[in-house]
């Protein structure tokens, strides 16, 4: 195995390796978010009894549902992430250049997701809090908030209507980092001709 210090590493690979950190963060949130999950089966209201100390009604401001609804979602968010880190790093190994443009795309890839992430969560809070209104007041509860699936399905953990499709284009943009990754750093190996075993790897990357 190589040293380190004979490793150069790929401006495309140092933006993957920001896909680690927000993983661990996505991590610890699933974490204290399970914590808490816990501790309202059991006290139904409290904490530790930290809050009450504090004369914080967190049951008011994090209902279960919301906090449930989180805890699964955060769950498929850090390995989802993590996956994409791994599958975006590897084909640097094998150069020592990136295809123009390579490191945004890995960049703009994992904004894509801090944005489907901030809003999916967003929209489930403000849904559950009737802050986004009702099917009498338009669509927006539909297109933003949690679609009530919550109260409704136990195998559905809810999730906004638009950012149940975002995650698809994601998917979609997800495969052409890798993708051109591998084509251009192997371009004259014969398996690395445009065929199944190419496209495979850079659709399983973000799946």
């Amino acid at each position: 195995m190589p040293s380190p210090e004979s490793v150069s590493a790929t401006p495309a690979q140092y933006a993957a390796a920001w896909y680690v950190p927000v993983a661990g963060a996505l991590f610890v949130l699933q974490a204290l978010t399970g914590a808490l999950l816990a501790h309202y089966y059991v006290e139904c209201t409290g904490f530790f009894g930290l809050f009450d100390a504090f004369g914080v009604d967190v049951v008011s401001w994090l209902p279960f549902a919301t906090v449930r609804t989180w805890h699964i979602n955060l769950a498929v968010l850090w390995i989802t992430t993590l996956w994409l880190a791994g599958g975006l790093f590897l084909p640097g190994l094998f150069s020592d250049e990136d295809p123009p443009g390579q490191a945004a795309g890995t960049t703009a890839l994992l904004g894509l997701l801090v944005v489907a992430t901030l809003g999916a969560f967003a929209g489930v809070w403000l849904g559950t809090h009737g802050k986004l209104g009702s099917p009498e007041d338009g669509e927006l509860w539909w297109w933003l908030g949690s679609e009530g699936l919550e109260y409704l399905e136990d195998l559905d953990v809810g999730g906004e209507a638009l950012t149940e499709r975002y995650p698809k284009l994601t998917y979609l943009l997800g495969r052409i980092p890798p993708q051109r990754s591998i084509l251009s750093t192997s371009r004259d190996k014969e398996w690395s001709k445009r065929d199944s075993s190419v496209d495979h790897y850079s659709s399983a990357v973000p799946f």
